[in-house]
């Protein structure tokens, strides 16, 4: 835990990984930056330690993978408080600090003033700068933070008893915030159970980062077949139910 004063947003979620931990507090480490920086003078600083950090020389990819990594930090401990606390927090860059390295964004802390208004507030903002700045379709900027959203729910799902139980909450929060058409969400069955399941209708632009064994693709990246992307679901269902029959 920093060492800035700060507490955990959201107590006890650390038993499905960090990806719903965050602060609330401004951070005193100079290793913190406001985001409004981050997307804003420090931009392309942060973009040359992306392109340096995946191996790529483009703008859009790098700008599309910072994205990438800065909505998985910042939607999954805002959504979680929402559901899991009934706490409030700000997405707009004003109200968060992150903490990068070696081009991702690793930490986020969220301003401790709570505000009223859409669960994704700011991110319209961020994916106009970074179009703007490194020509990245408009619909693979806007598809990272839909991805973080449906990535987000699937986690909070599966562990209940009905593991498709914030389908209906996934799907108003994308419809609110304009993302719906990006990503698939529904309950999918497997052995008679409904599990939460999601996949991309954009891609992230990774395949285009430098791989020694060549491109790769992510399971639910819609350019990977839908029946290999099905698979990995399942593969995904069993190897969850055979952790937690073990646990």
């Amino acid at each position: 835990m920093p060492d800035d004063g700060l507490e955990i947003l959201v107590p006890g979620r650390d038993a499905v990984g960090d990806r719903f931990r965050a602060w609330v507090g401004t951070p005193a480490s100079p290793e913190w930056l406001p985001a409004t920086r981050l997307f804003g003078a420090g931009l392309d600083d942060a973009l040359a330690d992306v392109r340096a950090a995946r191996g790529t020389d483009s703008d859009a990819v790098a700008g599309s993978l910072l994205l990438e990594s800065y909505a998985q930090r910042v939607v999954p401990p805002a959504l979680a408080a929402r559901v899991l606390a009934g706490r409030s927090v700000s997405t707009a860059p004003d109200a968060l600090s992150v903490r990068c390295e070696e081009g991702r964004v690793r930490e986020v802390a969220f301003a401790p003033r709570p505000r009223d208004g859409p669960a994704l507030a700011g991110f319209d903002a961020v994916v106009a700068t970074l179009h703007r700045r490194t020509r990245a379709g408009r619909r693979v900027l806007a598809g990272a933070v839909a991805h973080a959203v449906a990535v987000t729910y699937v986690h909070l799902s599966w562990p209940e008893p009905d593991h498709a139980r914030h389908l209906d909450d996934a799907r108003r929060v994308l419809a609110d915030a304009g993302l719906a058409d990006l990503v698939r969400v529904e309950a999918a069955e497997v052995d008679g159970e409904p599990w939460l399941y999601a996949d991309r209708r954009t891609c992230c632009l990774a395949f285009r980062t430098h791989r020694a064994a060549g491109p790769s693709f992510c399971a639910t990246c819609p350019i990977v077949p839908e029946s290999d992307r099905r698979r990995s679901f399942t593969d995904a269902v069993a190897s969850y139910g055979r952790r937690h029959a073990e646990s």
